[in-house]
């Protein structure tokens, strides 16, 4: 485990897009595969990805990558819902996590640098 966790919000319905964004295809990955790995390459550890729209879907874009889900049932509540429930899922004594919103789809395929995660409260 590194000294840095990784939540990815993946829990939304995309309801100004029209379909789910985050099972886009971009450089022959999913925007969502493509957040999660991202954060690994970079360090990260553990990364979890808060699920709830199309919950399976999403797992399924998941698949082989080095990362753990946790299902947010109030994902409609709020993205503040999917944060809470990415922090619950950390355990034992876990780094501070940062809050990590998908890359835009015209992101570089590398890893983030400095700048890119906005450290939240673990209180």
């Amino acid at each position: 485990m590194s000294d840095v966790a990784a939540i990815v919000l993946a829990a939304g319905a995309s309801e100004r897009m029209g379909r789910n964004k985050l099972l886009l295809e971009l450089g022959g990955e999913t925007v969502v595969g493509r957040a999660a790995r991202t954060a690994r390459e970079a360090g990260m550890s553990p990364v979890v990805v808060v699920t709830g729209h199309q919950r399976a879907a999403v797992e399924a874009a998941l698949n082989g990558l080095d990362c753990h889900t946790v299902f947010n049932p109030d994902h409609a509540a709020g993205q503040h819902t999917s944060l809470r429930a990415g922090i619950a899922a950390l355990r034992d004594d876990p780094p501070p996590p940062r809050h990590a919103p998908p890359p835009p789809p015209h992101a570089p395929p590398h890893p983030p640098r400095r700048g890119v995660f906005a450290p939240i409260s673990r209180n």
